[in-house]
């Protein structure tokens, strides 16, 4: 069910000389820094790691607006001096494999950044439970080892009846196996170092126990407040619904001003100091376990656009992309009046049963809905698809947004029913 998501205060900034931003390893087909530097008449430079991860990953060459490549090779010096030939003022990570060098890069030109010395603690989901748990906060009890040996004396000695295992590195595009004996332990140890190397360069795994509850996206930036400390600020948090099999259904903007907003808000922010989040954009993914309350996942310090950030932009006021930049600006933080508000946003997140190809006249149905604001790039009349075998493969995603909740739930059971009914059998006759 979508809440009420009145907006939480934006922040704007004072102006700022910065006028070129570099972008650290950027996602391949994600253009939402570059699009939103453009937006604001700045250049933006993509930084690209070389060599090329083999097989090819993350890093390659990126799409968008970017006005300058540099390409980072072994030496650290010359990539500093040309990133301050071509004058930039500010350093993002564009990627998890790129956090610790837009650390280490914003350093060398004394910029706001968080310390490269702990970019383990921004990029490691096992480094990041040990830590929490350490500092007495809630997070799964878990193992992070290469040895298979390892992990399952850990699971003995746990006794942990229901267990996961995954990349220890986060952003990974790997979906959690649920393991609830040692022999599913056993079956997907290779297959599972294999992908963790392909994404990471490392076979390192995590294995953790599964806590039960439902999941929350919580998104924030955190800005290095002149003569300050950071200042972390929540800007907007997802309730996923997920089927029975466990894969998302549905992602509803949470209302910022119930008490169960502001103790996932309380308790993220209490995470971001613990990782040692000092600038920047973070998204945690948290369980909201019943009786223990919050519990993290994962942090992943790099914003990523979504089909949803129009929608949320305007109902809360908040820029995905442009407040992750804003974040990194040398400025001071201005309050603003409340921006008004009042719609309900819901992200639904299709499941195809089958390889197929959208039904063009069914996405028009779709497309006609009055709450329907934004179809994603993925589902174009005929386009292929192939059948969703987890979370990392759903098909494509709606965007509803209303001012009542009635019409958006009547939206998203056509939409479920338009998949019923051959929303993926477009090229079939």
């Amino acid at each position: 069910m979508a809440t009420n998501a009145t907006a939480v205060t934006p922040l704007v900034r004072r102006p700022t000389a910065v006028e070129t931003v570099a972008i650290v390893a950027p996602h391949r087909d994600d253009t939402g820094y570059a699009d939103a530097l453009h937006r604001r008449g700045w250049r933006s430079v993509a930084v690209i790691p070389q060599p090329l991860p083999d097989p090819p990953g993350r890093t390659t060459v990126p799409a968008g607006r970017y006005t300058s490549v540099v390409a980072h090779t072994t030496g650290l010096r010359h990539t500093v001096k040309r990133l301050r030939s071509l004058d930039v003022g500010a350093v993002l990570a564009g990627s998890e494999q790129g956090v610790e060098l837009a650390e280490r890069i914003a350093r060398k030109l004394a910029l706001p950044g968080s310390a490269p010395e702990t970019a383990q603690l921004r990029t490691d989901r096992g480094a990041q439970a040990a830590a929490l748990r350490a500092a007495g906060l809630n997070a799964p009890r878990s193992v992070r080892t290469e040895s298979l040996r390892e992990a399952l004396q850990w699971r003995d000695f746990s006794q942990i009846d229901l267990c996961e295992l995954l990349p220890d590195a986060v952003g990974a595009p790997v979906d959690p196996v649920l393991c609830r004996r040692r022999g599913d332990i056993v079956a997907a140890w290779t297959v599972m170092r294999r992908l963790a190397h392909q994404f990471a360069g490392h076979h390192r795994l995590v294995l953790r126990e599964h806590l039960p509850g439902r999941h929350y996206l919580v998104h924030s930036v955190t800005h290095a407040c002149l003569g300050g400390p950071p200042e972390h600020r929540v800007t907007d948090i997802w309730a996923q619904t997920s089927t029975p099999n466990g894969w998302p259904a549905r992602l509803d903007l949470v209302d910022p001003h119930g008490l169960l907003a502001r103790s996932l808000s309380l308790y993220t922010t209490r995470v971001l100091d613990l990782l040692g989040v000092a600038c920047g954009p973070t998204t945690c993914r948290v369980v909201n376990v019943p009786e223990r309350g919050p519990a993290l996942l994962s942090a992943r310090p790099v914003a990523m656009a979504t089909p949803a950030d129009d929608a949320l932009r305007a109902s809360t006021g908040w820029d995905r992309m442009g407040d992750a930049v804003d974040s990194v600006l040398p400025s001071d933080p201005l309050p603003t009046a409340d921006v008004p508000s009042g719609h309900h946003v819901v992200r639904t997140l299709l499941h195809a049963p089958h390889d197929g190809a959208v039904h063009p006249l069914l996405l028009r149905v779709v497309a006609a809905l009055p709450t329907v604001v934004r179809i994603d790039d993925r589902l174009s009349p005929l386009a292929a698809v192939r059948a969703t075998t987890g979370p990392a493969t759903v098909a494509g995603e709606v965007v509803l947004s209303g001012a009542k909740t009635a019409d958006i739930e009547v939206a998203y059971r056509v939409i479920r029913a338009l998949e019923t009914a051959g929303l993926y059998e477009g090229g079939r006759r």
